[in-house]
């Protein structure tokens, strides 16, 4: 519950009054340590701690006063910002009861775009124009063929795309899909096989590349 300071009793007694005042005391002591706000319900929001009571930080709790998300030190020592899955106590969650934790070295998103290879049904090597990210440095990158050979696009195909045709024991390759990038450009080329740009490839005129760019550099 929230913590509420008594009023003065009127006409009170001096022992009342110094009642009064070492409960007033008690409470700002306290407030050196932790920090609390309350909802209608009587239940925590959100807390500072000093770690005196509980992990040290700042958390953040759900409608029934759960720790949801912390952000400060945990009770190995690390410190880190975590939020937990709904019903799980971020203070004690496994990593699978995490949806994010900065603990962990997870690559962060800073561009996403889309760069199209232009091909024919003649086949041969395609080049898409260079499309620059203005990054400033060579980031780790990912990258998707949007487009379903012989079909519409249902389904995402990471890159580099080795296209082969197989026959009885024997497998061709017949072409592949890649990306690439470096500190100024993210590139896309494809090198298609006559025989499949024919069929696979009829009636598209460009091959769209979906990419991501990383926080992370490559190097």
């Amino acid at each position: 519950m929230a913590n509420t300071l008594p009023n003065v009793p009127p006409q009170a007694s001096p022992d009342q009054q110094n009642a009064v005042l070492n409960q007033v005391i008690d409470y700002l002591n306290q407030q050196q340590q932790s920090q609390v706000l309350f909802n209608t319900a009587g239940n925590p929001i959100v807390s500072i701690n000093n770690g005196s009571k509980g992990n040290a930080g700042f958390t953040v709790y759900d409608k029934n006063g759960l720790p949801l998300a912390l952000f400060g030190q945990y009770p190995d020592g690390s410190i880190a910002l975590k939020v937990a899955k709904s019903g799980k106590d971020v203070t004690t969650a496994a990593t699978g009861d995490l949806i994010f934790s900065s603990a962990n070295n997870i690559f962060k998103i800073v561009q996403v775009g889309t760069i199209n290879i232009p091909i024919t049904t003649a086949g041969g090597l395609f080049q898409a124009t260079p499309v620059a990210h203005g990054l400033g440095y060579q980031p780790a990158m990912t990258a998707f063929l949007t487009f379903t050979p012989g079909g519409p696009s249902t389904r995402a195909q990471l890159l580099p795309y080795v296209i082969d045709a197989i026959g009885g024991t024997t497998v061709t390759y017949k072409g592949s899909v890649q990306a690439a990038v470096d500190a100024t450009y993210v590139y896309a080329n494809a090198s298609i096989d006559a025989s499949v740009a024919a069929v696979v490839f009829s009636g598209a005129p460009s091959l769209p590349i979906k990419y991501y760019l990383m926080a992370e550099t490559a190097s």
